[in-house]
């Protein structure tokens, strides 16, 4: 399996503890534990973070030496911004993350989060916490103008996504698409590294000529 894979970054999907904890609840009734029953909120959390770890390391038990990082998914933001304030972040899902990345640092491995929305009051914390890249930087969500991402932590996190699945990607020309997918390899590329992908998946209106557009852009790109 690793000579076959060596020109690929291989990772192992896992889902974070904060997303599945709300499924379980369904999301008002765990927001309202986390304020009524915070305890049993934190039981529930820790279950379901320990879980991912177990299944982390039952991996690389099997694996170890034939994957390069972790893509872990776990929504903390909204159009708008944070779901949650950002103390009760810190309090309840922090200390969790900070848990499970130490131990993806301790197989030597590269940690990539997916968190949809407008995060960046807590991005210090992730960096703080050991996030290597985060995924998918939603350029028209609340504080998450490329420009000043780069500006305030592009020398120490890997950014992946910010291709605007919101209005370029299924509103815009293919000119439109391959002129944003140059300006944000300069802008997001400058300092620790850019991977060029949608802010979310390619949506059902994506025309695929914008499709087209964006390989077409990163494949001529002079790099």
């Amino acid at each position: 399996m690793l000579p076959k894979y060596r020109d690929f970054f291989v990772v192992i999907h896992l889902n974070g503890c904060f997303d599945f904890a709300r499924f379980m609840r369904g999301s008002e009734q765990f927001f309202l534990d986390l304020v009524l029953e915070p305890k049993k909120a934190e039981i529930l959390l820790d279950k379901v973070n320990d879980f991912a770890i177990a299944f982390l390391e039952k991996c690389m038990y099997h694996m170890d030496g034939l994957v390069d990082g972790v893509f872990c998914g776990d929504d903390f933001g909204t159009q708008r911004g944070l779901i949650m304030s950002p103390e009760m972040w810190r309090q309840y899902i922090k200390p969790r993350y900070k848990k499970l990345v130490s131990v993806v640092k301790d197989y030597g491995l590269k940690y990539f989060h997916h968190t949809c929305g407008g995060v960046r009051s807590i991005i210090p914390d992730m960096i703080e916490i050991g996030f290597d890249v985060l995924n998918p930087i939603q350029p028209l969500a609340a504080g998450m103008d490329c420009k000043e991402l780069s500006t305030d932590f592009g020398d120490t996190l890997t950014f992946h996504g910010a291709i605007d699945e919101q209005r370029t990607l299924p509103s815009g020309k293919p000119e439109d698409v391959r002129n944003e997918v140059v300006e944000r390899i300069r802008t997001l590329g400058k300092y620790n590294g850019y991977i060029v992908a949608p802010s979310h998946g390619f949506q059902p209106d994506t025309p695929i000529e914008n499709i087209l557009a964006l390989y077409e852009a990163v494949l001529g790109y002079a790099f």
